[in-house]
C-alpha cells in the first residue's frame, strides 16, 4: 500500500433490515468521523461531522475534512465513526446499523484501492430494561380544574363581545383567587 489521502468517505444505512435513517425524528441525529491515533477504538481527532440533516436520508458523504486524512506507505489508519441515535420505545423495536459500502472510500491516487470493504457495524437496538425509569411513559398532564373555550361572535354585536371579554376576565380572576387560597 502506498501513501495516499482520503478525499471522500461514504456511510450508508443498509437497505434491508428496516434500520433508522439519518435525519429521522427517531433515527440518527448526528454522525462524526474520527481518527484513532492510538488504536484503542476511541476517536482522538474529529475530522468531520454532520449534526443537521435537511431531509431524511440513507447516505452521508464526508468530503470536507477539518484536516486531511493521509497515510504513509505501509501505514494502517484507524478511523472511528460515532453515531448519535435518537430511538424510542416502540411496538416494533427500533434498530440502527451503518455500513461503509464498496467504493465508500475514495482516495486522491485513483490507481490505489481501499481493501476490506464493505464494513458493517453491529446492530444497535433500543431496549428498555425492566425498572428503568427512562422507559416508563410520561404521566398524563395534571389538570387544574379549569379550561378555556372560544366562541364565534358576530362582529357587529359589540355587547356580545363585551360580555365574552367580561366572562373571560371573571374566569381568570376566579382562577387566581383559587390559586392564592390553595
Amino acid at each position: 500500500m502506498r501513501a495516499n489521502i482520503i478525499e471522500k468517505f461514504t456511510i450508508k444505512i443498509p437497505s434491508a433490515g428496516g434500520y433508522v435513517k439519518f435525519g429521522e425524528e427517531n433515527g440518527i441525529s448526528e454522525i462524526s468521523l474520527w481518527v484513532d491515533t492510538n488504536k484503542d477504538g476511541t476517536g482522538d481527532v474529529k475530522v468531520a461531522e454532520q449534526t443537521k440533516f435537511e431531509t431524511v436520508s440513507t447516505t452521508v458523504i464526508f468530503n470536507n475534512f477539518v484536516q486531511p486524512i493521509s497515510y504513509l506507505e505501509g501505514e494502517e489508519k484507524y478511523l472511528v465513526v460515532n453515531v448519535k441515535f435518537n430511538m424510542v420505545k416502540a411496538d416494533d423495536p427500533m434498530a440502527g446499523r451503518i455500513e461503509i459500502p464498496n467504493s465508500g472510500i475514495t482516495v486522491v491516487d485513483d490507481e490505489a484501492s481501499v481493501v476490506e470493504l464493505p464494513i458493517r457495524s453491529k446492530i444497535f437496538r433500543y431496549e428498555c430494561k425492566e425498572g428503568d425509569p427512562g422507559c416508563d411513559p410520561p404521566p398524563p398532564p395534571k389538570t387544574d380544574g379549569c379550561s378555556c373555550a372560544t366562541v364565534g361572535v358576530d362582529s357587529s354585536d359589540s355587547s356580545t363581545i363585551l360580555v365574552a371579554v367580561l366572562a373571560a376576565l371573571a374566569s381568570l380572576a376566579a382562577l387566581l383567587l383559587r390559586k392564592r387560597t390553595a
